[in-house]
């Protein structure tokens, strides 16, 4: 009976912990836009969404190239395999309250 209980209580905690962790992580992408990047151009491509875009549209909460515009706290997703070959520096990734 001991060892029940035990297990009960480890899978009640467990349960407790992940459903605060997803509470948490709900609350601070609330409003958050994710933006992906499709394209593997270093530059910028009015068409499709690049890497450089991406975080310009991030930092800005504006739509840049083929990127919609960010809100908040954004997620780059990277949807693209390769390699990006960069024609200069990316832009400085900003968080909130930076710029």
């Amino acid at each position: 009976m001991k060892r029940i209980n035990q297990r009960r209580i480890g899978l009640s905690l467990g349960a407790a912990i992940g459903c605060a962790i997803l509470f948490l992580a709900a609350s601070q992408s609330a409003g958050a836009a994710t933006i992906t990047v499709q394209s593997l151009s270093g530059g910028s491509d009015g068409a499709v969404c690049t890497l450089r875009d991406a975080i310009t549209a991030a930092n800005l909460d504006l739509a840049a190239g083929g990127c919609p515009a960010g809100n908040g706290d954004d997620v780059i997703v990277l949807a693209v395999e390769g390699t990006i070959n960069l024609t200069s520096a990316l832009p400085f990734i900003y968080k909130r309250g930076d710029t």
